[in-house]
């Protein structure tokens, strides 16, 4: 079963219809509402939680050009807080030894490597899990993270970190 949140209805409406397209509408249960909100009141945990956060969009700029001219710094600043919030969030809905993956399409340290650093001050319980086991080494960071690099790569800009939430051990 894959849960699908979003705030965006419209979002969520063309996920329902790619979903019926390919006959998986039975798979997928799409969820309406802020994350912030739903992590509160959700009563279950997950195995793999996917944070496809919003952001500048900085990886994007060849199909964005828009986003140069319309950000200001207290736009970033609110951002990412946003980005807080919603990672401490997504945390909630992780069962013990689950997986966060916080996503991106912005290649920004500020967005990325520093909101995966203040997360993990914030949640001791989580760490890094790299992802070269997964992918080509031309997009593994030197941390363990995905990046995808527009003029190394010659796609979008993008960055994920994989994230394990320990397993606590009863004494």
């Amino acid at each position: 079963m894959v849960f699908a949140n979003d705030i965006n209805k419209g979002r969520l409406r063309i996920l329902r219809d790619t979903a019926k397209l390919h006959g998986l509408d039975g798979v997928i249960t799409a969820i309406p509402a802020d994350l912030r909100d739903l992590a509160e009141n959700y009563p279950m945990k997950s195995d793999k939680v996917l944070l496809d956060a919003p952001c500048s969009g900085l990886g994007v700029l060849s199909k964005r050009a828009d986003l140069r001219w319309n950000r200001k710094l207290e736009d970033m600043e609110e951002l990412k807080s946003l980005q807080d919030e919603l990672l401490d969030a997504a945390s909630i809905l992780v069962k013990p030894g689950g997986v966060l993956v916080y996503s991106t399409c912005s290649i920004d340290l500020e967005e990325n490597e520093e909101r995966v650093d203040a997360f993990l001050l914030r949640h001791p319980e989580f760490h890094i899990d790299p992802v070269d086991r997964y992918i080509p080494s031309s997009f593994v960071t030197k941390r363990g993270f995905y990046l995808s690099d527009p003029v190394k790569h010659s796609i979008d800009g993008a960055f994920a970190a994989r994230l394990i939430q320990t397993v606590c051990e009863e004494s």
